[in-house]
Order: C-alpha cells, then structure tokens, then sequence
C-alpha cells in the first residue's frame, strides 16, 4: 500500500514539473476512454504515453532500492 501511494505521488509530482506532458497523456485518455466506454482493461492497455510515464518516473525514482 505504502509503495503504491508513494509511486503515485511521485509521478504525479513529476508530471506537474513537465507540463509539455499534460496535453497529449491527457489526449491519449480521453480518446483510448471513447472507444471503449470508459476504464476497461483492453482501454488501460492501449494507454501507451500513460504507461510510459508510470515507468519513467518510476525508473527514476524508485521507492525501493533493492538491498
């Protein structure tokens, strides 16, 4: 719980440091989410820009390190 509420807060931290980043993560769901009528498993697949940034920012700034 506590490393999913720690991941969550950093990328959204990191996003409100690029905001070039909002607009088109922002396009990606509000498009993947028309075709398929909302938060559907195959909808959060095809969210690709918003995968990517989950994992960059996890990468970056991971909550564990491995000891």
């Amino acid at each position: 719980m506590h490393t999913t509420s720690v991941s969550i807060i950093q990328a959204l931290y990191d996003l409100a440091l690029h905001p070039e980043f909002h607009t088109p993560i922002r396009d990606e769901i509000e498009t993947v989410l028309a075709q398929h009528g909302g938060w559907t498993k195959p909808a959060l697949t095809e969210m690709k820009k918003l995968d990517s940034t989950l994992r960059e920012s996890q990468r970056l700034h991971p909550v564990t390190t491995g000891l």
